[in-house]
């Protein structure tokens, strides 16, 4: 096996004997001068194929303990749910987990707490996630709170709906709300990339919450005017966003709606090489 890009110290980029691209998983795999032949093969302990080329930045930022977890979580999963996941899936959940763990870490809390009706027809996914707060606590030692169990079942949730029913979110609205955030920051967002993928993914999520007339509940008033404070430029944009979406949807924004758009505005701005 040749490793041709160090993603981090223990995930690389490699190709197979019969020429195929995978991510491989082993315990300092990243060190020495890439690209190189690795002759022991004992020291890979997963390999991931068909992995999309978005998600090879973000595996750099992530910890191995963590993409360890989503497997064990995603291998669950696939034993329990009726439809197929992709090894993407692993590298998307992983990237939720080590946001969860940072937003515990900052005492950011925010309520995921699914209908009654979402929980009975989703039981399964339900499921999933409170195997997942049992695995994040024992193997990272960190408890997470319990309402984190539905936003990892709604990570398998969303996943089904877009992949196997088809449904689509407003495209208009999506646009229009990422032409606004690029003409505030003055940015050029890619499109292509994770970043803005998984930012589409928490609108689609919050469009949906407003079309249902069910408001985040979240208790975070100090988080909300320290980001107010903090982050003047973010914030401008995010009441121009509201003001758009009140419109469109004939809604009314409250603080917790408000404040889940700036964080995650930020985020991927952020990301993006801006912020404030």
């Amino acid at each position: 096996m040749r490793v041709i890009k160090k993603l981090n110290n223990c995930v690389a980029l490699c190709i197979d004997k019969d020429h195929n691209e995978l991510i491989a998983v082993g315990t300092g795999i990243g060190f020495g001068k890439i690209p190189y032949e690795l002759k022991d093969l004992s020291i890979i302990q997963r390999t991931y194929y068909n992995v999309d080329q978005k998600y090879f930045q973000l595996l750099q930022c992530i910890d191995y303990d963590v993409i360890d977890v989503a497997t064990k979580i995603v291998d669950y999963a696939k034993r329990r749910i009726p439809y197929e996941l992709s090894s993407n899936v692993i590298f998307s959940l992983a990237d939720h987990i080590q946001f969860a763990l940072q937003r515990h870490q900052q005492g950011y809390m925010m309520n995921f707490m699914l209908t009654d009706d979402l929980k009975q027809l989703y039981k399964k996914e339900c499921a999933i996630g409170t195997y997942a707060l049992t695995i994040i606590r024992k193997q990272l030692k960190t408890t997470l709170p319990d309402d984190e169990k539905y936003a990892i079942a709604l990570h398998f949730i969303n996943y089904e709906t877009t992949n196997t029913k088809g449904q689509k979110a407003d495209h208009k609205i999506l646009n229009d709300i990422t032409q606004i955030i690029e003409s505030e920051f003055h940015i050029e967002i890619d499109k292509d990339g994770f970043n803005y993928a998984r930012f589409i993914t928490h609108i689609r999520y919050l469009m949906k919450r407003i079309a249902e007339k069910e408001t985040l509940k979240t208790e975070n008033s100090i988080l909300y005017e320290e980001m107010v404070a903090n982050f003047p430029k973010t914030n401008a944009c995010v009441q121009k966003l509201c003001t758009y979406l009140e419109k469109k949807m004939n809604c009314q924004l409250e603080s917790e709606e408000i404040l889940y758009l700036m964080l995650h505005v930020n985020r991927l701005c952020m990301r993006e090489g801006k912020s404030g």
